[in-house]
């Protein structure tokens, strides 16, 4: 039993020495930030302790790995790096960083394919692809005021870090397109069986009940709103500039 207390021991201590390497490939800008991938691993926990109530095969261990880094380097210039996609820069920190804490180059693949399933257009099959893919935009989803706080914190960190200025009627349709196009995907991402009598999952509904709330929203209110973030966010930044670094569009 000891042994097998400090072989747990030293599990822990890899996994949070691995979250705090983690940690530094993220920047404190409004929405792509280390409290964005805390949220994702929230929610995927909460969704594989349901597939093991329930016997869905999954691998807990390839899922963390994929969140921890599915964002690493977001701020930073990909191109400037060889890369074409944010995700193909994140999926070469996170092979870098577990090739040193030595593992496999099959787990390493698996955590790298998870990762890439995040991306817009990305492909998914496993469950550990899928649950990745849900985690990352499982803000769409949850109580309504956590995805406001998100959507407003994406409109700020894109105008700043992509020079893209949106009109709040511009806005709101680009998050409908965004929402409809990952709602049509419901079925394809769907891992454990929480339909309603319609087919459609609860993950699907809350993204429809929160698109449908924002787009009913007064623009004059959502200004003011954007203008109270920004406020806030810079004052606890002590009017710092966080956004040192543009990725290339």
């Amino acid at each position: 039993m000891e042994k097998e207390f400090e072989f747990k021991d030293s599990m822990l201590e890899k996994e949070v020495s691995l979250e705090k390497t983690a940690s530094k490939y993220y920047a404190n800008i409004p929405f792509h930030n280390f409290d964005h991938v805390k949220d994702t691993l929230k929610y995927a926990e909460g969704i594989m302790k349901e597939c093991e109530k329930t016997g869905i095969a999954i691998n807990k261990e390839v899922v963390r790995k994929a969140l921890l880094f599915h964002d690493a380097g977001y701020h930073e210039n990909k191109r400037a790096k060889g890369f074409d996609t944010k995700e193909e820069y994140s999926v070469s920190i996170n092979e870098d960083e577990l090739k040193k804490e030595g593992y496999s180059p099959e787990f390493i693949k698996d955590v790298n394919m998870a990762i890439m399933a995040t991306q817009k257009d990305g492909k998914f099959s496993t469950n550990e692809q899928k649950l990745a893919r849900m985690s990352d935009i499982s803000n769409m989803a949850g109580e309504y005021e956590k995805f406001l706080d998100c959507n407003l914190r994406l409109k700020n960190e894109i105008k700043y870090m992509s020079n893209k200025k949106f009109s709040w009627t511009e806005w709101k349709k680009a998050t409908k397109d965004t929402m409809e196009f990952y709602m049509s995907q419901d079925e394809a991402m769907a891992i454990i069986n929480d339909r309603d009598e319609k087919g459609k999952t609860s993950f699907c509904n809350g993204i429809k009940q929160n698109m449908g709330r924002f787009l009913s929203e007064n623009e004059d209110v959502l200004q003011k709103a954007q203008e109270e973030f920004e406020k806030n966010f810079y004052s606890e930044n002590n009017g710092s500039q966080v956004f040192t670094q543009k990725p290339a569009t």
